[in-house]
């Protein structure tokens, strides 16, 4: 169905609080636009029904969750604060997720460009078909666990967090070389792909650790994927899903 539907709940402790002076929509063509802000001492929750297929979906809110799940469009963007965000059984060419001191959590969906963004709090990604991670947080871990590409052109996965753990386990590709270059403190450092296996064991507290290695036909191969994993304070392991 092309039809969209809006639903919203809201409460307030201000005397004679009525919520339709405090939101608007707008068509225009194919665009719809939907604007509420809420006073002081009010809160409340907006539920949209949209068509599956879009162009685009842009969400922005403050201080609350972000949930989108079933949507394939081109440009999948949502930010808050304070507040969660959730993707799931999505599909685009390029996803943003903004928040922080909020996790981010992103299931069964594909997406040629992924970039994520949190601060204290970790990072989830499962089941996930993405050919270009760019996930960053703080005082948090990243844990990605059962990714595969579709691209054979080369794929990019940036992780970068401080005093959280990064665990990258991926599905199985015989045919994918991988580069992997990533650094840790007082921790160790566990990279087990085929035709590349490298464990860094942490024995002397205080001193960095980094490790940089690839696939003999990396270099010489369309069908690969480069992988940079940093953090500090904890380890990092990156393989395959068993």
């Amino acid at each position: 169905e092309d039809a969209i539907n809006v639903d919203i709940t809201a409460k307030s402790n201000i005397p004679g609080f009525t919520l339709d002076n405090y939101f608007r929509t707008v068509i225009d063509g194919d665009n719809f636009d939907l604007n509420c802000e809420l006073p002081g001492k009010s809160w409340g929750k907006i539920e949209l029904y949209v068509p599956k297929n879009l162009q685009s979906l842009i969400i922005a809110t403050e201080n609350g969750k972000c949930e989108i799940g079933g949507i394939s469009a081109k440009i999948i963007n949502c930010s808050t604060n304070n507040g969660k965000v959730y993707l799931d059984n999505c599909s685009g060419d390029s996803i943003e997720l903004l928040t922080d001191n909020g996790r981010v959590i992103v299931d069964n969906t594909t997406a040629r460009e992924a970039a994520i963004r949190t601060s204290n709090a970790k990072i989830d990604i499962a089941d996930c078909c993405l050919d270009n991670i760019n996930a960053k947080t703080t005082n948090g871990n990243i844990e990605a666990v059962g990714l595969r590409n579709s691209s054979e052109t080369g794929c990019r996965y940036i992780l970068n967090t401080t005093n959280g753990k990064i665990n990258l386990l991926l599905i199985s590709n015989e045919t994918c070389e991988y580069m992997v270059d990533a650094s840790t403190t007082m921790e160790n450092i566990d990279i087990n792909l085929p035709k590349l296996t490298y464990t860094l064991d942490k024995k002397d507290i205080g001193m960095h650790s980094s490790a940089s290695v690839k696939s003999d036909d990396y270099e010489t191969s369309s069908n690969k994927i480069y992988i940079k994993a940093d953090t500090t304070n904890a380890a990092i392991n990156i393989g395959y899903i068993k």
